[in-house]
């Protein structure tokens, strides 16, 4: 593979170019034109202290969701203390529903504290997510506590 090593500032970058795959004579070829590959399907969620915050910060994880080319589900908030479990939140409740029932491949969320407030239950909702095939997506920093990664729009999709 040819490689190409460049200096700048004594640091060394190397490219590696790679050949795409070739085709092995007598397998079909797979298709991965836009209208072919499935979309990851999300549901957008927010715990939000006040009704008010529900609107701007939902735009934010729709934008998040549909510059990645995702298909929004649901979008679905909660009013309520942000130390709340999310067992006792209803729209929580529905979001765990669709997830578990393959209507999503994923949820996105501003941060993993909307869906879990302490270490613990981060924990806890990472193992729970991960069993049911679900990814995890956050627009803050905390964003690697999450099960997979935002970079590639089909990344997670089962």
């Amino acid at each position: 593979m040819p490689s190409m090593h460049v200096t700048r500032n004594d640091v060394i970058v190397t490219a590696t170019v790679v050949a795409p795959p070739t085709p092995v004579v007598g397998e079909p070829a797979v298709d991965r034109s836009p209208e072919t590959v499935r979309r990851k399907r999300v549901v957008l969620y927010a715990n939000v202290a006040e009704a008010d915050q529900a609107p701007p910060v939902m735009g934010e994880l729709r934008e998040y969701a549909t510059a990645r080319l995702w298909t929004v589900v649901r979008s679905i908030h909660d009013v309520g203390p942000v130390g709340r479990h999310r067992r006792q939140r209803p729209g929580w409740f529905t979001v765990s529903e669709i997830l578990r029932k393959d209507g999503a491949d994923g949820v996105v969320a501003p941060s993993v504290a909307h869906i879990a407030a302490t270490p613990g239950e981060q924990g806890e909702f990472a193992a729970w997510a991960v069993s049911v095939g679900a990814s995890t997506e956050y627009l803050t920093d905390d964003s690697k506590a999450g099960t997979s990664t935002a970079d590639d729009p089909q990344e997670g999709v089962r």
